[in-house]
Formats: structure tokens, C-alpha cells, sequence
């Protein structure tokens, strides 16, 4: 019978895509490309890679935020 449950470096990867998507790609892509690239190439690309992941979360934070409290969905099986 096989383990069905997620592995720690399968909830990692699950995290880095879900909350750093550029950098994490960055990197995989540097991994796999990297005896064609030079040291300082890579620096500037994954400077901006982590800012758009900066960007993107400063953008969800801000939603989340403003968000207002009557858009959440009602609970099912509530009393009114």
C-alpha cells in the first residue's frame, strides 16, 4: 500500500510556488541552465525575480486587507 500523504519537500515545493513563484522558477532555471550563464547575469535576474514575488504579495496582502468582513461566504447550517 503506498503513502498517500504529502512528503516535506512536496508541502515545500507546494509552499515556494504558492508564495514565491518567480524566484523559485528562477532558480530551477539557473539549476538547470546554469554552465551557459555568467555570475553576474544571474544576481540581476533573480533580484528581479524576488521583486515581482515582493510586489505580488505586497498586492495579495493589500486585497486581503481591504477586503470587507460582509464579503465572506455565509456558513452553511447557521442559525439567522
Amino acid at each position: 500500500m503506498a503513502d498517500e500523504r504529502p512528503k516535506a519537500t512536496d508541502r515545500l515545493a507546494d509552499w515556494l510556488l504558492s508564495h514565491v513563484p518567480f524566484s523559485t522558477l528562477t532558480v530551477l532555471t539557473m539549476l538547470i541552465v546554469s554552465y551557459r550563464i555568467d555570475f553576474d547575469v544571474p544576481l540581476s535576474i533573480l533580484a528581479a525575480a524576488v521583486l515581482i514575488d515582493v510586489g505580488i504579495n505586497a498586492t495579495r496582502w493589500r486585497r486581503r486587507v481591504k477586503a470587507p468582513a460582509h464579503a465572506m461566504p455565509a456558513r452553511r447550517n447557521a442559525t439567522a
